[in-house]
């Protein structure tokens, strides 16, 4: 396998995905979704992380970050998909009985449960004008799925905080394109 490095402390935003184990669409679940909610502004508050946008689609999430100086992406995104699979797990038995099948993964003659993929995938915007294209990709991603006709309708997003409205899942930090 490729080792795929991230560039880490360049100052800018940083597009991030991860997706589910097999693309299973285990984030279809309003609990999911506020459980991944709850985790990121765990992470803006213990790492100082901005969150400039999100969408969290049935299958994968999407973020807009910017991340403090000397914050390695990779191995503190790692930690927060744990954080998230720990909790889907314990706090949503219902959604994983009925993946559980698919979601298992037996390694080293263990049998363990794969919320994830185990990478994730990033992208360094090199400035603000690529930072709002990242931003209006994650508004528009429910839209060209068919999940709604208008991005103000997913709930699981920063668009109705760029619209003004203020009593969202996760607030967003000031953007200043």
């Amino acid at each position: 396998m490729t080792d795929l490095r991230h560039l880490d402390n360049l100052g800018t935003c940083r597009f991030v995905t991860f997706s589910t184990y097999r693309r299973l669409p285990l984030l279809r679940n309003d609990r999911v979704c506020t459980i991944l909610t709850e985790e990121l502004e765990v992470l803006r508050q213990t790492a100082a992380v901005k969150i400039m946008a999100y969408v969290i689609m049935p299958e994968h999430l999407h973020l807009l970050l910017l991340p403090p100086e000397h914050w390695p992406l990779g191995n503190e995104i790692g930690k927060l998909k744990s954080k998230m699979a720990s909790r889907i797990i314990s706090e949503t038995p219902e959604v994983v009985a009925k993946f559980v099948e698919r979601l298992e993964i037996v390694k080293d003659h263990r049998c363990r449960r794969a919320i994830w993929t185990p990478r994730c995938m990033d992208h360094n915007c090199r400035d603000s004008t690529a930072a709002m294209v990242r931003v209006n990709y994650c508004h528009a991603n429910p839209v060209r799925r068919g999940l709604v006709i208008d991005p103000f309708h997913w709930k699981w997003s920063s668009y109705r905080w760029y619209a003004g409205e203020r009593d969202v899942p996760l607030r967003i930090d000031e953007f200043c394109p």
